[in-house]
């Protein structure tokens, strides 16, 4: 910067304008976000049993949520066991090298019609993959997200 002309003014009154912007802006980390947990002390939450080889059974769990009027970030921890309700503990791996008698997987649904901000919605696939006896699974949820609230589940 050169004294004799106002660069050096312009400059520091661009970085003053820097500064005001950082102390307006609102930082997401791990100090600004609340987390809570959603779950039940129950053994298991929700049963459903197979009884023919490929069956095929669609499951909706949805969040109501307490406050959140706008959405909320979540994420869905689900585990379930066959043919025992304490499915905690020893719950079928979510990634296995062979396929369980009844195999399971989820996504969060994106349809505004379900997730009208006050709720989230997840869909549960659920396939029975074995010949023979009919088969029980047991459920359990886990809901980690920035609001809390009651769910629901529902067969589709």
């Amino acid at each position: 910067m050169d004294r004799k002309t106002d660069n050096w003014v312009s400059q520091i009154k661009r970085l003053k304008q820097e500064i005001d912007g950082f102390k307006s802006t609102q930082f997401i980390g791990a100090d600004s976000l609340i987390a809570y947990k959603t779950y039940t002390n129950d053994s298991f939450d929700y049963q459903t049993t197979l009884t023919s080889p490929n069956q095929v059974r669609y499951l909706r769990l949805t969040l109501q949520h307490q406050t959140a009027t706008d959405g909320i970030l979540s994420e869905l921890k689900l585990f379930y066991r066959m043919d025992s309700s304490n499915v905690m503990d020893l719950p079928v791996p979510k990634h296995t090298f062979g396929q369980p008698a009844i195999f399971v997987r989820w996504y969060k649904e994106m349809d505004d019609s379900l997730t009208n901000g006050t709720q989230t919605s997840w869909r549960i696939r659920v396939i029975k993959n074995a010949d023979g006896d009919p088969y029980t699974a047991y459920f359990k949820f886990f809901i980690d997200g920035t609001d809390t609230g009651q769910w629901s589940i529902s067969v589709i």
